[in-house]
């Protein structure tokens, strides 16, 4: 049995659960999930709020592990807190599962020949740990709910024109002192750098459709000196599913450091597409990121 913890936003959630769905496919072996930190509101006082959302936005099922599902019955934050931070090395000793802790962001291909019960812990960011099965993981992230009213138009609108989603990500990026000693807020020459490597690159006038979690902060600052579409939150959905649904409809792509904005780009179906990532992806120089950003890619300095 595969068990991967889940924990962070949707967009590392993704990335843990293609990580253990390609092992346990590789295995030929079941697969369960651990949310049980994402149930402990013990943890929101300095972070940012999270929610199990895998089966909110997507068009799946997965298995919860017991211990989780008893978590998340029960509600006992400070049993919770305990429970999530010492279970899994405690059940490793015991002798349940082989505990398997994430160290640093770089792929290591021994780790998917991983067999028997194995309890992932980290972020696997890199699309190098699903590869050979990418087709599932498309199928797998399949929205569960269609787009209706204004999100249908702008649907509409996105597959009628030259789209580019241009992906701005704030709030806990520019508000949190946690999130500001590790991750970049990308400055807007970013977003001026790199529509104009898109201009060089794709044919015909584009359309920037623009998606932020502070669209005032957008429209007050963003000048790309091309068509742009603002596209709110109250288009976002419940989760952000729709924005995301959104975005992934987009023919090209600017995104910042965002898993959540990597994997509307990375779900396109568009084989044309042109995407456009930071470099560095991280503000800590020390950390490995080499992997993060597929080779097909394009990246545009950031450093000031």
């Amino acid at each position: 049995m595969v068990t991967v913890r889940i924990h962070g936003g949707l967009g590392n959630q993704m990335f843990q659960y293609a990580m253990g769905r390609s092992l346990s496919l590789r295995a030929h072996d079941g697969l369960e999930l651990d949310p049980t930190s994402l149930f402990d509101p013990t943890r929101w006082k300095y972070l940012t709020p999270r929610t199990y959302a895998l089966d909110i936005v997507f068009n799946i099922t997965p298995k919860l592990s017991l211990p989780s599902r008893v978590v998340r019955t029960l509600k006992i934050p400070y049993a919770t807190r305990v429970w999530r931070r010492y279970y899994p090395e405690v059940f490793a000793k015991l002798g349940a599962w082989r505990y398997v802790r994430e160290e640093g962001f770089p792929f290591k291909p021994e780790l998917l020949d991983l067999r028997g019960n194995v309890y992932l812990d980290g972020f696997w960011q890199t699309e190098k740990y699903f590869e050979e099965c990418a087709d599932t993981i498309r199928n797998d992230f399949t929205f569960r709910n269609r787009l209706s009213g204004g999100a249908a138009a702008i649907a509409e609108d996105i597959r009628q024109t030259n789209s580019v989603c241009v992906h701005i990500r704030r709030g806990d990026n520019a508000n949190n002192p946690m999130s500001q000693r590790t991750h970049i807020l990308a400055p807007t020459q970013y977003y001026d750098d790199a529509i104009k490597v898109m201009k060089q690159k794709v044919n015909g006038a584009i359309k920037a459709f623009v998606f932020s979690d502070d669209t005032a902060w957008c429209r007050e600052n963003l000048k790309l000196g091309v068509e742009q579409v603002f596209v709110g939150d109250e288009y976002a959905g419940l989760e952000a599913r729709d924005h995301l649904q959104l975005m992934s409809l987009c023919k090209h792509f600017i995104i910042p450091e965002s898993s959540f904005s990597w994997w509307a780009a990375w779900l396109s179906p568009n084989k044309g597409k042109v995407v456009i990532a930071p470099d560095p992806w991280f503000k800590v120089p020390t950390i490995d990121t080499r992997d993060i950003i597929p080779d097909s890619w394009v990246k545009v300095d950031i450093r000031q």
